[in-house]
């Protein structure tokens, strides 16, 4: 597929797959490929924990001419064919030129990437969430190798490959309501200092600790292999003393962690009960998870999945992980497995907002229904609570003793209701379109009465932007009533006066050449 689109003229392209499914495998025998071509071949990856256990997972695929931009690694060989690096490194550097460069987790790069990227010739970039802000911008194809549907499908057939299930309970009611409601940032996610103070309430930490340990004591699952996700270190923090209070151990990562060895032997030697993370643990971790701890409220389905589908990587006698989900993120667009996209998202950066925003929702959007009684997930289709065996109230009485309906009729005054409704909604959007003149106009005239300028000049100026009078015979019929300009007032004043400075300068009589003079003898 990626040779196909490469041959269709597509230069910078996208795979989309699970974690699970082999991307550093793939990447392997494309860039083995690549090499026997005569390319020199780049291989990328978001953060310098990742570049080692890149550059172990070539040689285990009988790759050796390796080297890695890294200063003080031992491992460094300027001469090798396929070079591995960090972003970061990348971002500093003057680098040689590369026939072909692969960009893992291409999410997490920013606009210091795509400046570079310009200068190589063929770039695939792989991630399961490919679905930044823009992405589309910079990639011309989205190849989707698989999904998380795809990767639980394979393990319902051998439960040594693809992806064991999530189950779980979801947030109370109440808590989902005010998480709904928290203000949101110009990248259109939850704004941190808004989940901070909402996941620093008193009964909200409560409610994480004793859910934890009434979920652990179950034995539903090993909740001693547990990964917790904050948005802020503070919070963490709190969440860590608490556990701590209760005599349970919780290790503690963020960006800041150098040394992240020990706490991944204690986690896997279960000397700790689990990790609290700040912005960390959601890629490039293959740890043995078998319950997940979401208290990060998020907008992000990018974010989202990353960070769910650590507890999805199959283990031996790990038929499942368990989830506590206490901000809703699990079921914030349809269940977060169904999240699909079949192309990349071309949102520009300077528009508020979040990827996909402005497209329609898929019908594969679909939410779980919670369990009444224990906030159980409940899976596609299910009327009894798996977790607490909880019967679904249905109501299938039939009424013998009805009125019959012609069904047509009924079908006509659904229409008929659907086009009243569209009418009266472009009777409202062709309102709101007459009152943006009036704006306009109301704001020329605030704008020369501060500055005593004529009347003549608003009318002038409504003239060289609408084409038409504000007033008079074939005017507008608008009011001359002064009001606080807008910005789109100031931005048309500034451009105009801009263009007419640029005329007269064009228009002004140059000066007359100096005669010349020829000495004579």
């Amino acid at each position: 597929m990626f040779r196909d689109a490469v041959k269709h003229g597509h230069a910078k392209i996208v795979g989309q797959a699970p974690c699970g499914f082999g991307k550093t495998v793939l990447a392997a025998h494309l860039a083995v490929s690549s090499m026997r071509k005569g390319n020199k071949v780049l291989f990328a990856c978001p953060r310098i924990s990742l570049v080692d256990q890149t550059y172990e997972s070539f040689e285990q695929q009988g790759i050796r001419d390796i080297g890695v931009m890294q200063a003080d690694n031992r491992r460094t060989n300027p001469m090798a064919q396929l070079q591995v690096a960090c972003f970061d490194t990348l971002y500093n550097r003057d680098l040689p030129d590369f026939g072909f460069v692969i960009i893992d987790e291409v999410h997490l790069a920013d606009a210091r990437m795509w400046k570079i990227m310009e200068k190589w010739k063929v770039v695939l970039a792989l991630t399961a969430t490919p679905w930044k802000k823009g992405l589309g911008l910079h990639f011309s194809k989205l190849i989707v190798l698989s999904t998380i549907n795809d990767m639980l499908a394979y393990h319902e057939k051998d439960s040594s490959v693809g992806l064991v299930p999530i189950k779980g309970i979801g947030p109370k009611p109440e808590f989902l309501r005010e998480i709904e409601h928290l203000k949101t940032g110009e990248d259109g996610d939850i704004q941190e200092d808004a989940a901070q103070h909402f996941m620093d309430k008193t009964e909200v930490v409560a409610d994480i600790i004793d859910t934890w340990m009434r979920t652990r004591q179950e034995g539903n699952h090993p909740g001693d292999r547990t990964f917790l996700f904050a948005r802020r270190r503070i919070t963490a923090v709190k969440f860590q003393e608490a556990f701590a209070a209760k005599g349970i151990k919780f290790d503690y990562i963020d960006a800041f962690t150098s040394d992240r060895s020990p706490i991944f032997k204690r986690f896997r030697n279960k000397v700790t009960q689990g990790i609290v993370s700040v912005g960390c643990l959601s890629t490039g971790v293959d740890e043995d998870v078998r319950c997940i701890v979401d208290a990060a409220p998020r907008k992000n389905q990018a974010d989202i999945v990353q960070a769910l589908g650590r507890g999805m990587r199959p283990a031996e006698g790990k038929e499942y992980c368990w989830l506590n989900d206490h901000v809703g993120n699990a079921n914030r667009y349809g269940w977060f497995a169904d999240i699909y996209h079949d192309n990349l998202d071309t949102m520009l950066p300077h528009v508020k907002g979040s990827a996909y925003e402005q497209e329609e929702a898929t019908p594969t959007e679909v939410k779980r229904k919670q369990c009444a009684v224990c906030r159980g997930y409940l899976p596609r289709g299910a009327f009894k609570c798996p977790t607490c065996g909880n019967v679904m109230v249905v109501d299938d009485t039939v009424t013998i003793d009805a009125e019959l309906v012609d069904l047509r009729k009924v079908k006509a005054e659904k229409k008929a209701k659907r086009e009243l409704a569209e009418k009266e909604k472009e009777a409202r959007a062709e309102k709101r379109k007459q009152g943006e003149p009036q704006a306009f106009y109301s704001g020329l005239i605030d704008f020369a009465q501060r500055r005593n300028w004529k009347e003549g000049w608003a009318r002038h100026k409504f003239f060289e932007k609408y084409g038409n009078w504000p007033d008079g015979p074939g005017g507008m019929n608008l009011h001359n009533v002064p009001m606080t300009p807008r910005k789109a007032v100031k931005e048309f004043i500034k451009e105009s006066t801009r263009k007419l400075r640029q005329q007269q300068n064009a228009n002004a009589p140059k000066p007359a050449a100096e005669p010349e003079y020829k000495a004579e003898f």
